[in-house]
């Protein structure tokens, strides 16, 4: 994603969300950030990042006036049919020894570079439930998508993100 566009902020967005369920509720995110499509943050304690489809948002409450909407920069882009230097590169923490291994080799075979560490060309961290929220917050600040395990596999089988429910 372009820092240009990329918003980053410790301001509380809330709003009311139906989820791809049908279930509506109301949602308040801090250290979040958005693309045209889609708004990430953190919900409550939890460091994890929580996907939600901006499309699916039925009413915002709080925080508006930090919203880019439809400047905001569009979400990394993957595609198989991509050269593989415009795949991006992906970062993983927070997993067990194999499962990590597995991921980054699955990653790899579908053209996406591995990397060890938050880098300026970072499009991706797939974090797992260990994952350590300096080593997130250093791949917010280089803009990077944060994905789960089950949205990276839907997104190598798809080239879809979905939301995290």
């Amino acid at each position: 994603m372009s820092s240009v566009g990329a918003q980053k902020t410790d301001r509380l967005l809330s709003f009311s969300y139906k989820d791809s369920k049908g279930r509506v509720s109301e949602r308040e995110l801090s250290h979040w950030k958005e693309t045209s499509m889609y708004i990430q943050g953190r919900v409550g304690d939890d460091s994890f990042y929580r996907t939600f489809r901006k499309d699916r948002v039925l009413e915002y409450f709080q925080g508006t006036q930090y919203l880019l909407l439809e400047r905001a920069p569009p979400p990394p882009v993957f595609s198989t049919s991509l050269p593989t230097d415009v795949r991006g590169q992906i970062l993983f923490t927070g997993f067990r020894a194999e499962e990590r291994a597995n991921l980054e080799a699955l990653a790899s075979a579908n053209g996406l570079r591995v990397v060890k560490t938050p880098t300026k060309g970072l499009a991706f961290l797939c974090a797992g439930c260990n994952a350590g929220w300096t080593k997130v917050k250093a791949a917010v600040e280089k803009d990077a998508f944060i994905l789960s395990s089950a949205q990276l596999l839907e997104m190598l089988e798809t080239g879809n993100i979905s939301e995290d429910t």
